[in-house]
């Protein structure tokens, strides 16, 4: 149906007249009666097109229904024809979703080494209770190139989906595999949250084809959500075509550095290890455990729980294939805690750099902690490890004494002066001559300072090879002298005469004691005889000693005089001489 003309009302903008619209008697007067008039004639005309219009609308209506039956229609044919060529169309699309599958896992299996991959993963948590207060903030900032994407296990990543306490689809029980998939706390997808009970060996396994020779990289990933690392890592088992297992690699989580570089039995957040590896000779297939409780690992005496995110084996080719994975990092921990009682804020943060096996890392730790006791302690601590090589600064308070400790090889302290911690002393060169302190140090260990010709090699210092030197004894040593006090050795005996008689024989004397005095000590004593019979001296190098005698001489008995040498520890001497007399008296 065609639709009438919209009508097109006539616009009279007409302004009024200035004049008075009526006259003395109240009436309209007649040009104010021209002007409504006109004005009635078009709120006539807009009336009546309103009501054509509406006209119009009916038959729209009319035309929308005729229209949808004819749609209607359409559709039941065109359903009719989809049902009768489902079989073929499933047909053709699988045809189809297989090509390009297979299109695209060649695709990835020839790139498989070729990936780089960055993630910033932040986690904010605030929680306030009656009697306490929580915040916390996490920043993990990583950075990764190398490796590899592909790989042989199926599931390796734990996204698929699974109900209730069970094994995760594609990695049955070892031992006591049994745990819930859960959504992963930082980034997104979900993980296998399982938990190895104290004493119990726990964990999964996959089995795979391999090729012997061809480089492998095991990768795991976690997140640890109680206990620590110990006895968890990633078991690899390389068996041979009768499928038993005669090699094996792993990865042990608490005692290996992670991508970062880092070693800790209790990190917080995703934590990742990498390790690239050969199939040995005669190796077939191969059995990858995600281990979360294994002896063989460490001790399993506590319970430990995580959250597994990957457990991956990769092939790598010859020309892809790097020794370990180059990786950079930066980790932020921010936490601050408040109770009625107490509160604690800490900053932790890392940043590290892995490359071909080798890793840097800064690490920059602080604490402040106060109770309500008024218990008071802060520390702040910079450490950089290098390859296993550390300096450090740490800055400790308790509120009562505060203690700087730094830690190198050498601590710079200007051009000519450096601290050594071989033999822990500062040492500085100068003009052909060094001056060192500290220690002990020295070619024995045995000085606190020294002062000579830098001729002489830094470590065989003694206390006679320098121009002067102070010892660990409290000597002083100038050249190859010692620094004496001045008063002289000098001996005293406790006996003139050591004398017996008596029927015993043989006869021994009564015991004598020489005391020295001044000079330096230690001192040595040795007795010698001057004069007279011989008798036997019981103690020959000591400062108390008996004599004895087996002569029987009944008449004028046995006679002597012995001396006692006494030399202290520089070499000075001083003697005395002490009388022994032996009589026997024949038994009646």
């Amino acid at each position: 149906m065609a639709l009438q003309d919209p009508i097109d009302p006539e616009t009279n903008n007409e302004p009024l007249h200035g004049e008075a619209a009526v006259d003395q008697g109240g009436r309209f007067l007649p040009w104010f009666r021209n002007w409504l008039e006109r004005k009635r004639l078009q709120i006539g005309e807009i009336i009546s097109g309103v009501n054509r219009n509406a006209a119009n609308i009916v038959q729209l209506e009319t035309d929308y229904q005729a229209a949808d039956g004819a749609i209607s229609t359409a559709y039941i044919a065109a359903d009719a024809v989809v049902a009768a060529n489902a079989e073929s169309a499933n047909a053709t699309l699988s045809t189809t979703l297989t090509a390009a599958y297979v299109a695209a896992d060649s695709a990835v299996e020839s790139n498989a080494n070729l990936y780089t991959d960055a993630q910033i993963l932040t986690e904010q948590g605030v929680r306030a209770s009656a009697d306490s207060a929580i915040a916390s903030d996490v920043t993990t900032l990583t950075a990764r190139v190398g490796g590899s994407e592909a790989s042989l296990i199926k599931n390796a990543f734990f996204q698929e989906e699974f109900s209730g306490t069970a094994a995760p689809p594609e990695w049955p029980s070892w031992l006591n595999g049994l745990g819930t998939w859960t959504a992963r706390t930082f980034g997104d997808g979900y993980g296998y949250q399982i938990t190895g009970a104290a004493g119990v060996e726990t964990g999964n396994i996959q089995n795979v084809t391999v090729s012997a020779g061809k480089k492998y990289l095991i990768s795991g990933e976690i997140r640890r959500t109680g206990g620590t690392l110990a006895g968890a890592g990633v078991f690899v088992a390389w068996r041979n075509s009768g499928g038993s297992a005669f090699a094996t690699d792993q990865i042990v989580f608490a005692t290996e550095a992670d991508t970062s570089g880092v070693i800790s039995a209790s990190p917080d957040g995703p934590t990742r290890w990498e390790k690239e590896v050969t199939a040995p000779t005669g190796a077939v297939t191969a059995s990858l455990y995600p281990m979360t409780h294994y002896s063989s690992f460490g001790s399993i005496a506590v319970e430990n729980s995580m959250v597994w995110r990957e457990c991956n084996l990769a092939p790598l080719t010859n020309a892809q294939a790097q020794s370990t994975v180059n990786a950079a990092s930066i980790v932020t921990n921010a936490t601050a805690i408040a109770t009625e009682t107490s509160a604690r804020a800490a900053a932790d943060t890392t940043l590290t750099a892995s490359v071909n096996g080798v890793s840097a890392t800064v690490t920059t730790q602080g604490t402040a902690i106060a109770d309500i006791e008024g218990n008071l302690s802060a520390a702040y601590a910079v450490i950089v490890d290098a390859n296993g090589r550390i300096a450090s600064l740490r800055l400790l308070s308790d509120g009562t004494t505060a203690t700087a400790e730094l830690l190198a090889d050498l601590i710079y302290m200007g051009d000519d002066t450096v601290f050594e911690d071989t033999q822990n002393s500062f040492v500085t060169e100068t003009g052909g001559n060094r001056y060192r302190y500290g220690g002990p140090f020295g070619a024995s260990d045995d000085l606190l300072q020294w002062f000579g010709p830098d001729s002489v090699a830094q470590g065989s210092e003694t206390r006679t090879n320098g121009f002067f030197a102070f010892g660990t004894d409290g000597k002083v040593y100038y050249g190859t002298a010692e620094l004496t006090t001045g008063d002289p050795l000098t001996v005293t005996t406790s006996l003139d005469q050591s004398t017996y008689v008596g029927s015993v024989s043989p006869q021994v004397t009564a015991s004598v004691t020489i005391t020295a005095s001044g000079g330096t000590s230690p001192y040595t004593y040795a007795w010698t005889k001057v004069t007279g019979d011989t008798f036997t001296v019981t103690s020959p190098t000591a400062a108390s000693t008996t004599f004895s005698t087996s002569a029987d001489n009944q008449t004028d008995g046995e006679q002597a005089i012995y001396r006692c040498t006494v030399t202290d520890d520089d070499g000075n001497k001083a003697s005395i001489d002490v009388g022994v007399l032996a009589i026997y008296i024949a038994p009646p």
